[in-house]
């Protein structure tokens, strides 16, 4: 498995559960849309 990673520069699995945050990119797009849905607040439903 290590060879077919190296044979595409990868230093992890990327479908493992156990891949570390600091590995995964995020793009700026993505960067973006964190924020916006962080900031968003939540409206609660009037019964």
């Amino acid at each position: 498995m290590s060879t077919l990673l190296s044979l595409y520069g990868l230093k992890f699995n990327p479908f493992r559960p156990d891949v570390p945050i600091d590995a995964l990119y995020t793009s700026p797009q993505i960067d973006s849309f964190h924020d916006a849905s962080s900031s968003a607040s939540p409206t609660a439903a009037s019964p």
